[in-house]
């Protein structure tokens, strides 16, 4: 109820309302201006479900068609019956901002997730502004400033390490006081725990205290009250985790538009719902929150145009202060990010240590099959492409890293002699860039992982452990702080590639820079030398649960250490997937790049803050000053994630492959597993090419490349992408096609673009005979040549089947293209699986690829070579297995 106060403030507020001109004819409620429940109900309630969505990262878990549809569900349709309610004189200029709302709503899922609270705040205000009853912008005026400072404090915490540590450390002690409660382990992160639902929570009642000038009595005696309530939904969830049994049945989830959204809601199991722990704490804080706001008088100074007081002037002191707050506000959110792009270094020296529990093979001709692919071979040859030296080492000393900008040493088999560690610690304080790969099999001898006795002047560790993921995958599970290193990667693709390697432990000095989202620390098996030191690979209670830190930095004198819990990255098979992620730590590391400004961004932070909580106490437009702060820092922040991304394309060198991921090929790139299409990268090595999946269609790394390969996809080529494959090949690229009549839709018009189609003449699979033995197909389709202005002596037929071509060439300029008419042909179970290869159609793959001189010898010996013979040729795989 209203205070005792409450009649000359009504009375002001009326005469400032009929003194304007937006004189307002509706009712107050009977209790003295509070919102009524239903419009809590309505607006509080489901704007609080949008800023889980999109503030707490669930999108990264949630399909983004799916989420943008539930946004709509919960916040667009009930306005949007409020709107067809609405009179026809007043709903021109509603419609003007739902469709405002809904075009940021929209933009918001496009954009890096540090910066989306400030256009869902934006958003909220176009919402409110659509809205005719006094009361009810009321309730959206606490959201949209809260929201509006909650997107100015959560970039902070990307990136200032120390407040990494505090978010954390909240999480350990709620952890260790629900174990003590219970007598149960638990041992949780804090996004896990809705640390950033919590956070908008105390931000929007904050913001609502501000702003409320009615009642500034007991203030902050109510702001702790709320904060003390704002952790009911952590301490709920974590509850519920305490009694979570442990489950060994990962969720996939695959990045792929075309599959149903709603497939993601039946992989859902019990046990899976720690991925929602989010969903679940915002559910608790969204019925909480109205409650909570109820006990705040919304009667006083402020003008029912909240946003836009009418004709209510600003004093020189007000202006001065509200720009200046923006102007902090703009630089805090901008600032670090937009100044940390590195300076390029190509031509920088790269030294590899070769000792350690590995092996420098590559793929060859003698042995097939998955651990045929080798470990770190091709990792030489990959930074002499990028535009770095590559020189292998058997001892560190003064003398072999002099001239050296980077040191590379992974999987070490013991602690490292004291005259090396020495010697590398003077090249990193010199200025020199150490970056350090290990894993869980890095506990050999007894001592632990021998590269934390390396890393004891740092505040990074590797953990006894193995990393592993809730969801099948790191993807959709990645966390990527501001940093030039991942600017521009996207949670929901596997750009760093890291599969299941130890998590590291970070002190105040150390940056993380790749954090696992939805995984959880797996308890080793100390004695199973065998596997690797693999835990059980399932979750058990007591491990920890959620934002494993999987790489991390940290600034050393001149010089820099960089550690990653995983060796997959640089193996030769997933170098395929990681190149971009792999070619920017190399150029990153090589590049002179100043440490970032943290101090000043953090300065920028506290100066903002303390000036926008004096800004509430001398203007009533306090939430206006908010989002034009919030909406700066995302365009300037936004711009700095830009210009970190600004990376050269890296490959200056090197006969470059391509398979097409970007149009979404029917059968699952870079796995082992039926279906997939591992062999034909690895055989594609073994030919003389550098190969990788093109994950998207990029016209300058296109023209770095000598051969791309077009394997059955499902997303059409357009127009202008047919038109550069065609001036790429004219320049002598190779484009070598595999589809069948029933997949041939979306690259209809680049097949005729050549004068190639397929015909409706299903022949199955076939063993051919040709001079490499018997090729098979699995599901062969005739091809047809219909050139219209071109000669019909340019296309040649490289493979038939009685009178029907299967296989043809088109020489095209300098280039050529080849089309197999079977979608199955590239398959790993049809060229080469998990423990066999079929010789014959690896030697038929091996003629359609222009020939590289640097392995000519080996690969005229293969042709040469005697059969294996048999439909599963074998090649064995065992002989190649450790390191």
């Amino acid at each position: 109820m209203p205070n005792s106060d409450s009649r000359p403030n009504r009375e002001s507020h009326e005469a400032v309302t009929k003194g304007s001109k937006h004189i307002r004819t509706e009712k107050t409620s009977p209790e003295g201006g509070y919102p009524p429940q239903a419009s809590f109900l309505w607006n509080i309630v489901p704007a609080t479900f949008v800023g889980l969505l999109f503030l707490c990262e669930c999108q990264g878990v949630v399909d983004t068609g799916f989420a943008l549809v539930l946004a709509f569900l919960l916040l667009g349709l009930p306005q949007t019956i409020r709107f067809i309610k609405q009179p026809p004189r007043i709903r021109l200029r509603s419609l003007l901002y739902y469709i405002a709302a809904w075009v940021v709503l929209f933009a918001s899922a496009q954009v890096p997730a540090w910066w989306r609270p400030a256009l869902a705040a934006l958003s909220l205000h176009s919402w409110s502004q659509a809205l005719q009853n006094h009361e009810e912008r009321r309730a959206f005026q606490s959201l949209i400033g809260g929201t509006a400072l909650f997107a100015l404090i959560l970039p902070s915490f990307a990136a200032f390490p120390p407040l990494l540590a505090i978010q954390e450390g909240w999480a350990s002690f709620l952890s260790k006081i629900l174990s003590a409660v219970f007598g149960r382990p638990l041992s949780v992160s804090a996004p896990v725990l809705g640390f950033e639902a919590c956070l908008l929570f105390i931000c929007i009642l904050i913001n609502s205290e501000f702003l409320q000038t009615g009642r500034r009595d007991r203030r902050w005696q109510r702001i702790g009250g709320g904060m003390l309530i704002a952790h009911l939904g952590p301490i709920v969830w974590g509850t519920l985790l305490i009694f979570l049994p442990g489950f060994d049945s990962p969720l996939q989830i695959r990045p792929d538009p075309i599959a149903d959204p709603m497939k993601l809601l039946s992989d859902l199991t019990l046990t899976h719902l720690v991925i929602w722990g989010p969903f679940v704490v915002s559910v608790l804080l969204a019925f909480l929150l109205p409650a909570r706001l109820r006990t705040i008088s919304i009667e006083g100074q402020d003008s029912p145009d909240f946003l836009f007081p009418a004709k209510v002037p600003w004093t020189k002191k007000q202006l001065l202060s509200a720009a200046v707050a923006v102007l902090l506000l703009t630089i805090a959110g901008g600032l670090a990010p937009w100044l940390e792009r590195p300076v390029e270094r190509r031509g920088a020296t790269v030294v590899l240590y070769e000792k350690g529990f590995l092996n420098w093979l590559r793929p060859n001709f003698e042995f097939f099959g998955r651990r045929s692919a080798g470990m770190f071979g091709l990792l030489p040859d990959f930074i002499e492409s990028i535009g770095l030296r590559a020189q292998r080492t058997s001892s560190l000393t003064l003398a072999t890293l002099r001239g050296a900008s980077v040191l590379f040493i992974a999987n070490p088999e013991g602690p490292l002699p004291k005259s090396e560690q020495d010697a590398v610690w003077k090249f990193v304080r010199g200025g020199g860039h150490l970056i350090l790969a290990g894993d869980h099999t890095s506990l050999r001898g007894g001592w632990g992982n021998p590269l934390n006795i390396l890393l004891e002047p740092t505040d990074i560790r590797f953990r006894t452990d193995s990393a592993n993921f809730f969801t099948g995958g790191w993807i959709h599970g990645y966390r990527f702080p501001m940093t030039p290193l991942t600017a521009g990667f996207r949670p929901d693709q596997n750009e760093p590639a890291l599969v299941v390697g130890a998590s590291l432990e970070i002190g105040s000095k150390a940056r993380p820079l790749v954090i696992g989202r939805w995984g959880y620390s797996d308890d080793p098996a100390l004695a199973d030398s065998a596997s690797g030191f693999l835990g059980d690979l399932k979750y058990s209670p007591g491990e920890h649960i959620g934002d494993l830190v999987l790489v991390a930095t940290q600034q050393m004198g001149r010089g820099r250490v960089t550690a990653l819990g995983d060796t997959s990255p640089f193996f030769n098979g997933i170098l395929t997937i990681s190149y971009s992620f792999v070619s920017r730590l190399f150029l990153w590391a090589a590049a002179l790049s100043p440490d970032p400004p943290f101090r000043l961004y953090l300065t920028n932070c506290v100066l903002a803050l303390l000036l926008g909580l004096i800004l509430a106490h001398v203007s009533s437009r306090f939430s206006s000053v908010l989002i034009a702060g919030a909406l700066g820092a995302t365009i300037l922040g936004s711009w700095g994630i830009h210009q970190q991304a600004q990376w050269s394309p890296p490959f200056e060198s090197g006969h470059i492959a391509f398979l097409d991921a970007s149009h979404l090929p029917q059968h699952q790139p870079g796995i082992w597993e039926d279906p997939g299409i591992m062999g034909l990268p690895v055989n594609m090595m073994r030919y003389g090419y550098q190969t990788y999946f093109l994950d998207r269609f990029d016209n300058n790394l296109l023209k770095k490349a000598k051969l791309l390969a077009l394997i059955t996809p499902r997303r059409e080529v357009t127009d202008r992408e047919t038109a550069q494959l065609a001036e790429w090949v004219q320049a002598g690229g190779t484009l070598l096609i595999s589809t069948g009549a029933e997949e041939e839709a979306p690259i209809r018009s680049l097949l005729r673009h050549f004068g190639l189609a397929l015909q409706p003449i299903p022949l199955g699979g076939l063993d051919i005979e040709s001079e490499f033995g018997l090729v098979q197909t699995k599901e062969a389709w005739p091809l047809e040549f219909a050139p219209g202005d071109r000669q019909p002596g340019q296309a040649q037929v490289i493979l038939s089947w009685r009178d029907y071509p299967i296989a043809m060439r088109l020489h095209q300029g300098d280039g050529q293209v080849i089309v197999v008419g079977d979608s199955k042909f590239f398959c790993n179970y049809n060229l080469e699986h998990d423990n066999h290869a079929h010789i014959s159609n690896v030697k038929f793959l091996g003629s359609l690829l222009p020939p590289v001189e640097d392995v000519a010898d080996e690969v005229e010996n293969f042709m040469k070579g005697q059969e294996l013979g048999g439909e599963n040729e074998e090649g064995s795989d065992t002989k190649k297995p450790e390191p």
